[in-house]
């Protein structure tokens, strides 16, 4: 049912508010007389029971393309606070874009400037591409934090400008340009836990966290069915994505089934409650946010270095560094678990 708000598994039959069925496209060139004319006959097979259909019907004629060479923005997904791309904003990784071909040539390369609320702050790539004319393409943008560094706490606006189009200027530029309205990630502090109990059939369900090169810091599966869990994680800086699924579309709360309650709530370690996780979820929530920082990495001024050794180890190890005397230590494995404890002499 996504962009709509709720979860609703069973047959709807188009009756929902606002559910449109699946739009049908034909190419009727073939069909043309010689005096360039269609006979159409239109037709509705009557539905049983309480059927009503409001249809709607164009006949689109095309010429030949205005420009040689002409690509368009369609959309910008990320970061958006359109309601379509509600699942994956905020963001706080990687911007992505839809471009489209609208010229005749092919596109082989796109010359983008790209800056947050302020211009002078822009970035410029290229993104090489094989774009036939009438094709769309989804572009991701550099990770690249400074970019973040002219946010504001509200009201940002994402830029991206075509400057470029094969290695020279866009024939139209009218449609080169692109503002998204966008808000910050939640911020969270790096020590947090999981506090969650699943329903009666928890095998539908997995958690992750992953951080924005996609490499997993945290999984869960195989869970143990109406079960209270604490897991507790410590987690470096920069952005990361908690994902919750379920693979039978229903969440680990939904009122229409018999599946059981459960809830999911991300909790600071000696803190409160951070986030409640809507339970209703469908087949899965993804909730991105920042650890201790918001989307702009501070420069942190060098301090005493420590070193840490062998790591890898199953045994024992060696810290070294800085001035450890009288210091209080903390041991995490890379679970974000913590092993040890100990105070230095």
């Amino acid at each position: 049912v996504y962009p709509q708000g709720g979860t609703w598994i069973y047959d709807r039959a188009g009756w929902c508010p606002g559910m449109a069925t699946d739009v049908a496209e034909y190419d009727l060139t073939e069909h043309l007389n010689n005096d360039n004319k269609i006979n159409i006959d239109y037709n509705v097979n009557a539905g049983s029971g309480d059927s009503r259909y409001i249809i709607s019907s164009q006949v689109v004629t095309y010429g030949d393309y205005n420009f040689n060479v002409d690509a368009e923005i369609i959309d910008i997904k990320e970061p958006s606070n359109k309601v379509e791309y509600a699942r994956e904003n905020p963001m706080c990784i990687s911007p992505r874009m839809l471009v489209k071909n609208t010229g005749k040539d092919l596109l082989t390369s796109i010359e983008i400037d790209y800056w947050v609320n302020d211009k002078a702050n822009k970035r410029t790539f290229t993104w090489p591409c094989h774009l036939r004319s009438d094709e769309v393409e989804e572009i991701y943008f550099p990770i690249d934090n400074g970019i973040w560094s002219t946010a504001q706490s509200t009201n940002n606006q994402f830029f991206a400008e075509l400057v470029n189009v094969n290695g020279a200027p866009d024939e139209y530029t009218a449609n080169n340009t692109y503002v998204s309205g966008f808000d910050l990630p939640e911020v969270y502090p790096q020590h947090i836990y999981f506090f969650y109990r699943t329903n009666s059939f928890a095998t539908e369900n997995t958690i992750s966290v992953k951080d924005e090169w996609g490499t997993v810091l945290y999984e869960r599966n195989n869970l143990t069915a109406n079960t209270l869990y604490r897991d507790t994680l410590f987690l470096g800086l920069g952005c990361k994505t908690l994902e919750i699924t379920d693979n039978d579309g229903d969440g680990i709360s939904f009122w229409a089934n018999n599946d059981g309650s459960g809830f999911f709530r991300i909790m600071e370690v000696g803190g409160s409650q951070l986030k409640n996780i809507e339970p209703d979820f469908g087949n899965g929530t993804k909730i991105n946010f920042t650890v201790a920082h918001t989307l702009d990495v501070p420069k942190l001024s060098k301090g005493p270095s420590y070193k840490l050794y062998p790591n890898p180890t199953t045994g024992i190890f060696t810290l070294s560094g800085g001035d450890l005397a009288d210091s209080y230590v903390r041991v995490y494995n890379a679970m974000g678990q913590q092993i040890e404890s100990m105070t230095t002499l």
